[in-house]
């Protein structure tokens, strides 16, 4: 696994470590694992043609604008060598946009509208920084 020392700088220096840049192609997968394997997390959106199986769904509260939050396993070829753990789908609509999201994160411990929150503070976060 070829390693990006700039990604490395972000995860061991930084502490707090997001990419929530739109996953445009399988390689993407691999700096998303390359995150896993250090123990950071990530919340980005996912591409709409990506290829996935649903391995588990989790009931959510539509009235939130959550729509699903699944546990899923990516089936694509390249995508699945390079990120062969499982992952959590999250779909939501906004509601002041009625735009739908769809998210991908590593992060199983906090709930899917804490994640969809995340990524809804992500301008917030990224300007204090």
């Amino acid at each position: 696994m070829k390693f990006d020392a700039e990604w490395y700088e972000k995860i061991y220096h930084g502490n707090l470590c997001s990419w929530i840049d739109e996953v445009k192609s399988a390689s993407d997968f691999l700096r998303l694992y390359t995150l896993h394997l250090y123990s950071a997390f990530f919340v980005t959106t996912a591409k709409s043609n990506f290829q996935f199986q649903r391995i588990y769904s989790r009931k959510v509260d539509k009235s939130t604008g959550l729509r699903c939050d699944q546990t899923i396993r990516l089936t694509g070829r390249k995508s699945f060598q390079y990120y062969p753990e499982k992952l959590r789908r999250i779909s939501c609509v906004d509601e002041e946009t009625s735009n739908r999201y769809v998210f991908l994160t590593n992060n199983f411990a906090v709930s899917a509208l804490v994640i969809t929150l995340l990524y809804k503070c992500r301008w917030n976060i990224e300007l204090f920084l």
